[in-house]
């Protein structure tokens, strides 16, 4: 009586491995490649063929076999160490099989789970900088039936586990000469070089941007996000971009376009970071002082007396502001007095030509640090 490839006495086994993976890896899922690719796999799948023969040579017989696959960082080492792991139904004809590793009817092992799930193959191929040990690849198969098919109640992996070797590494290379395309996040770890432009649609920057990290080209259509995201250099900007957080841009910006701020612009090349708030007030009626008519932002006022203002900031500034205003109209002779300066607001006095206090409109700027 034969034995089986699994059972505890050793039978012999051969197989091939043949593999291909799509050049797109590099890029993540979706990636544009040269013209005429030859023999080119869809990305994440590997192709594997074998044979299986019973200790006396002889091809299991023919029919559907269950075989669990896994992909471990390592030689040897218990089940649980494998990084992906699918299990297939697999024709077996005259002993000789195939299957697509990664393609869709592969069944989770939920016996000793993995990292990854049946369809994410090509997490376990990529290579992390994180992990480096991953460089070195093995497949380990469990063949769960004997050579008539029948359960093995304990059925035991193939050893020695076969090493992937230079063939899939090249086809998921680091470099991809074609990628022209990220589905996904695009990480890069040094230096950008962008020789025609980086035109994104709705794509991300964090970190530093630096001119000469990019060339010097033309950004459009990216967003700029978190503080610490800074452009150094001579950047062309070119329409489409948004910047949020706190932003720091340093020697020569161009923007070719409209430059559109929606909260605060502010320029560091001074010695204070500062921030401006302004107002015109029209004393018509100032009943109901809420703004109704009152220009500016960012403040509200109130009339203790006729002819006296409290103004009062609703964001203070850091420290004590300037504050600078003028009455509103053509008698010459009209005039406003500012005193009583503080970080969350001022006092203001109109005087009519007779010197007297008065009911008057006025406008006035105050700037100050943040």
């Amino acid at each position: 009586m034969t034995k089986s490839l699994f059972s505890r006495s050793q039978a012999k086994f051969l197989a091939v491995l043949a593999i291909g993976l799509a050049a797109g890896w590099a890029v993540s899922a979706s990636a544009e490649i040269p013209a005429n690719p030859v023999n080119i796999i869809p990305a994440g799948l590997v192709n594997y063929q074998g044979t299986l023969l019973t200790s006396e040579s002889l091809p299991y017989t023919n029919g559907i076999y269950d075989i669990d696959f896994r992909i471990y960082p390592e030689s040897s080492g218990g089940l649980d160490k494998a990084l992906w792991g699918a299990g297939y139904k697999v024709f077996v004809n005259n002993g000789v099989f195939g299957v697509m590793l990664g393609q869709s009817g592969g069944t989770a092992l939920n016996d000793n789970p993995t990292q990854f799930q049946p369809n994410e193959l090509w997490k376990a191929l990529w290579f992390d900088e994180r992990s480096p040990d991953n460089l070195n690849l093995f497949l380990g198969i469990t063949v769960k039936q004997d050579q008539n098919r029948n359960p093995i109640a304990t059925p035991a992996e193939a050893m020695p586990r076969q090493q992937f070797l230079s063939t899939p590494f090249a086809a998921r290379a680091q470099q991809a000469m074609y990628a022209r395309r990220a589905s996904g996040d695009f990480d890069v770890g040094g230096t950008l070089t962008a020789t025609n432009g980086i035109v994104g649609n709705s794509a991300n920057f964090s970190g530093t941007v630096s001119a000469t990290a990019i060339s010097g080209t033309t950004i459009s259509g990216t967003n700029f996000n978190g503080s610490g995201a800074n452009l150094t250099g001579v950047a062309k900007l070119a329409g489409g971009n948004v910047f949020s957080g706190s932003q720091t841009f340093s020697n020569n910006i161009t923007v070719r376009g409209n430059l559109s701020i929606s909260t605060n612009l502010y320029a560091a090349s001074g010695k204070e970071n500062l921030r401006i708030v302004r107002g015109s007030i029209f004393c018509t009626n100032l009943d109901n002082p809420d703004l109704a008519q009152c220009h500016g932002g960012g403040w509200f006022i109130s009339n203790p007396v006729i002819g006296r203002y409290l103004v009062t900031f609703h964001q203070p500034f850091s420290d004590v502001p300037t504050v600078t205003a003028i009455p509103w109209g053509v008698d010459r002779r009209n005039k406003v007095h500012v005193f009583d300066l503080t970080a969350t607001g001022f006092t203001a006095e109109t005087y009519n030509s007779s010197d007297n206090m008065a009911k008057l409109s006025f406008h006035f700027i105050a700037v100050g640090p943040r």
